[in-house]
């Protein structure tokens, strides 16, 4: 026979009991809007029994924002998250992180602050008395704004000293980093439905942040754009010695206008370009769609770990910033990032 096991619950102490009544009405009618009464009547005690507790509302507010910083603090230890106050230590923590395992702890301490009812009812409170009380605003921004970019900048800083990211100003940063995540938590916090929708625009922040700092990613920025008669990628042809005649254009940033002087119409010039259609990549590929399996470094496949392609074309004329050619062989809007003679 099984013995039946009851879980124990743990029940609420008086002065618990005061804390969370208090913070559930300071986060519906803000802080100033909130009586001691209402307080006491919320919890089902007088007046005078709440002041054995708490000598008055502000140390009601005081003591949330302390049980705040220690449920904050037993998240990071939970997550292994490295102690904030060494910050040698702390960047060669994070150095370890890799794209994905910096995007999955994002994620963990993004919902552990949209879901937790502690914080999100005090984060309510915040937004209620952002216009109605500066001394409780402020204590809200110091606890989720100026601390966390503070902190930020710090740990952005050393990470750069130890060639984790590449060189930039750490408080911009910072900046870039984390005042996204405090919009999308102060969107959704009260719309936790939207969970998934949140977390798409997140994980598309912290990759684009690290691509950009991260001293392991290299950047390019495209000097032109490709205007080609195929609209569609079903279109393209396979090279460009399928479509030698076809003509397309080169519409150049006018910046690099000095950079084209020596361009000229009759010769032959290699174009570096970037597959902008192109996701996600196979080690081995079909030559030709339909060929002998191949390695993928062999073949032109336009889905690689890098999509960069590069194509020989030949200058018909040139209008300004516009060069028209001939061996069109890209898609219509494909960023250009190089022009080099054969």
């Amino acid at each position: 026979m099984t013995k039946k096991v009851r879980k124990k619950v743990t029940k609420m102490t008086t002065k618990e009991k005061i804390i969370d009544e208090a913070l559930t009405l300071f986060s519906t009618k803000g802080f100033k809007g909130t009586s001691v009464k209402n307080i006491a009547e919320a919890v089902g005690i007088k007046d005078a029994s709440l002041y054995k507790h708490f000598k008055s509302k502000q140390e009601i507010l005081d003591t949330v924002v302390a049980m705040i910083r220690q449920h904050i603090g037993d998240m990071s230890d939970e997550l292994g998250l490295p102690d904030e106050t060494d910050l040698e230590n702390a960047a060669a923590v994070y150095a370890k992180f890799d794209e994905e395992t910096l995007l999955q702890f994002s994620r963990k301490i993004f919902l552990f602050y949209l879901t937790d009812p502690l914080i999100s009812r005090f984060w309510r409170m915040g937004t209620i008395e952002q216009y109605q009380n500066s001394e409780v605003y402020a204590l809200f921004s110091k606890l989720f704004l100026e601390d966390s970019i503070t902190y930020q900048t710090a740990l952005f800083g050393e990470m750069i000293k130890q060639r984790v990211f590449s060189a930039a100003d750490p408080r911009v940063m910072a900046t870039s980093f984390y005042s996204p995540i405090f919009f999308l938590l102060s969107k959704y916090i009260n719309d936790t439905e939207h969970e998934n929708e949140a977390l798409e625009i997140l994980d598309g922040q912290v990759r684009e942040f690290y691509r950009i700092y991260h001293s392991g990613q290299i950047c390019f920025r495209p000097i032109g754009v490709i205007q080609s008669p195929y609209k569609t990628l079903a279109d393209v042809p396979k090279a460009g010695a399928e479509a030698p005649d076809a003509e397309g254009e080169i519409v150049v940033d006018p910046v690099y206008l000095e950079a084209m002087a020596d361009i000229t119409a009759g010769k032959r010039y290699m174009i570096l370009f970037h597959f902008h259609e192109a996701e996600g990549y196979s080690q081995t590929v079909h030559l030709r769609g339909d060929g002998p399996l191949t390695g993928l470094f062999s073949t032109h496949a336009p889905c690689r770990p890098n999509p960069i392609g590069v194509s020989s074309i030949k200058v018909i004329s040139i209008d300004k910033n516009v060069i028209r050619f001939s061996g069109v062989d890209m898609l219509d809007g494909t960023p250009v990032l190089d022009i080099k003679s054969e």
